[in-house]
């Protein structure tokens, strides 16, 4: 059980560290009137493999294991409003989705309740010193970097044991606030006929954002598994062609516990120049695909391999993912003050927990 618990715990850490990097990048540069929509076809390998069934034994009647590497296609939406938004909203989708009434609904998130004693995402309680230190590199073959930020201490409400840790606080940003004037939503596990292609268009405003639809999978043919890869050494990452993809972009990451409430995160991106801020955790467009490819940001259309330099992450790692990212022909718009995106990907991600070669024991 303590196993388990402390996985959870340092995937809780390390989502709770990439969510806040995430949102103050989004706070601090996205327009305050933005639709965007993500098509994605995910694939993840897992960082251990299911025991298979023993010998005589069944499964029951109707009951299958499910893949969890086969692909997911997902559809994703957000609505970034200048005030307050106000529900029903929702995004009118293609019908081969197969969503009820062909819509994806969006909510607004509402703030957990805190109780006396055990402090919530905003509540008022005792807080702890967290210390995170972030090593970013770049460039494939040969890292370049590292640019080092350390965060001596970032204030976060205690966490009861099993609680997910809070986003740290930053720059006075009024977490609620923003989060109030959002509306996301998100369906996964589409049909995997599903094409996608059409318009989809915003309940408010009438915003509408043309998209080619989904990319087929991504399928990474090398390394095969992770547990067994030295990422002391250099890996060289292999993948077939993706059929539609603009170009492509790969990211590690890995975790350090130096100690209790100390963390170092090392990243690493593809690119051949120093990463912006808008592609050191994911790819969001920014000018077109055709300056990024022309300026290194991503890997060419035709790109099967691509090596990650070794030397970059210790051997002490507590966590490591990483991920190749296909990018489809995107949608960029602004008019009359609103910005409209659509994103296409396929992506496929990989993870290695500390060594652990099996799943973990109760």
């Amino acid at each position: 059980m303590r196993l388990r618990t402390s996985l959870e715990t340092v995937l809780l850490v390390c989502l709770a560290l990439a969510l806040g990097a995430h949102l103050a990048y989004a706070i601090g540069q996205e327009p305050a009137n933005k639709f965007t929509l993500i098509l994605s076809t995910d694939t993840m390998l897992m960082p251990f493999k299911m025991p298979a069934m023993p010998a005589g034994v069944a499964l029951p009647p109707g009951f299958h294991m499910p893949d969890f590497s086969a692909p997911k296609r997902n559809i994703t939406g957000e609505a970034h409003y200048p005030n307050a938004a106000v529900e029903p909203i929702f995004v009118t989708v293609p019908a081969d989705l197969g969503l009820p009434n062909n819509q994806l609904p969006l909510l607004v998130p509402q703030p957990p309740p805190s109780t006396p004693g055990q402090p919530g995402q905003g509540g008022q309680g005792q807080t702890q010193s967290v210390k995170y230190t972030t090593m970013l590199y770049w460039h494939p073959d040969t890292y370049q970097g590292p640019v080092t930020n350390s965060f001596n201490t970032a204030s976060m409400p205690a966490m009861r044991p099993g609680q997910p840790p809070a986003i740290p606080t930053s720059g006075g940003v009024d977490w609620a606030a923003e989060l109030a004037r959002t509306a996301s939503g998100n369906k996964g596990d589409l049909p995997k006929t599903v094409v996608g292609q059409g318009n989809y268009v915003l309940n408010t405003g009438g915003l509408t954002a043309p998209l080619d639809g989904f990319l087929p999978p991504l399928l990474v043919t090398a390394p095969d598994d992770l547990k067994t890869v030295d990422l002391t050494q250099p890996l060289t990452i292999t993948w077939k062609p993706v059929a539609g993809a603009r170009g492509f972009i790969l990211h590690a990451r890995g975790m350090v516990m130096n100690g209790q409430n100390d963390y170092t995160m090392i990243q690493w991106v593809s690119t051949l120049a120093q990463p912006p801020e808008r592609v050191r955790d994911d790819y969001r467009q920014e000018t077109t695909i055709a300056d990024d490819l022309q300026n290194g940001i991503l890997l060419p259309p035709d790109t099967t391999q691509c090596v990650m330099p070794g030397g970059m992450f210790p051997a002490n790692l507590t966590s490591f993912t990483l991920a190749v990212t296909a990018v489809g022909n995107d949608f960029y718009s602004q008019e009359n003050g609103v910005t409209i995106v659509g994103t296409i990907r396929a992506k496929w991600t990989a993870m290695k927990m500390g060594g652990m070669g099996a799943p973990p024991q109760q």
